[in-house]
């Protein structure tokens, strides 16, 4: 012990030792504090560019998507304005034959609807003698498997191949009609509604 230290005094250099160590420690400390901050600091730059290119390229994803939707879209349209302009074309062609179908069917038709409501007379007769000019002639070359198949239905009623009263004879004349109904809609593609009735039971 140094003779001129009082007992119980501290030693000042180990407390000198004692203050510079808490100070390297506490300087230890901030330099950490700081060494974090600063690489925070560094990254957020990088940060915020990655963000504005995720941001940038979720736009590009965005815009090419509805691009190609629209692209699509347009793309669909075209085809089927061509579509519907090669049905017109075809139909324009067609049109001939079509009317005359539809003229044929009324003709049928008529005739038929004549027969039905005459038991006899020369109005019944005539509409006989033309039923029978249209089954065996002109409209053999237009009708479709269903008004031919209603044809010959009404057919067998007039030739006595079935024992038909008037009512039966109605009947089969609607069902006529209304196979000439269905075949002009299916022609036209019109969507005609299918007719309901007690009328299209024919047996």
């Amino acid at each position: 012990m140094n003779p001129a230290q009082q007992p119980g005094e501290p030693d000042s250099r180990v407390e000198s030792e004692l203050k510079l160590e808490k100070l390297r420690c506490e300087v230890q400390q901030l330099k950490s504090q700081l060494g974090f901050r600063g690489r925070l600091a560094a990254l957020t730059p990088l940060l915020s560019a990655g963000i504005a290119v995720l941001g940038v390229w979720i736009s590009l994803f965005q815009f090419q998507t509805q691009q190609a939707a629209a692209a699509q879209k347009i793309e669909t349209e075209r085809a089927q304005r061509e579509a519907d302009a090669k049905r017109v074309r075809e139909l324009e062609l067609q049109n001939p034959f079509w009317q005359k179908r539809v003229q044929l069917y009324f003709d049928a038709t008529e005739a038929a609807g004549i027969i039905a409501s005459r038991a006899s007379g020369p109005d019944r007769a005539r509409a006989e003698a033309a039923f029978w000019r249209l089954y065996l002639g002109p409209l053999a070359v237009v009708e479709d498997d269903q008004v031919e198949s209603a044809m010959v239905e009404m057919g067998n009623c007039l030739n006595k191949t079935e024992d038909c009263d008037q009512a039966t004879m109605s009947k089969r004349a609607l069902a006529l009609a209304h196979s000439c109904r269905q075949s002009i809609g299916d022609t036209w593609r019109l969507g005609l509604t299918e007719l309901k009735g007690k009328y299209q039971q024919l047996k």
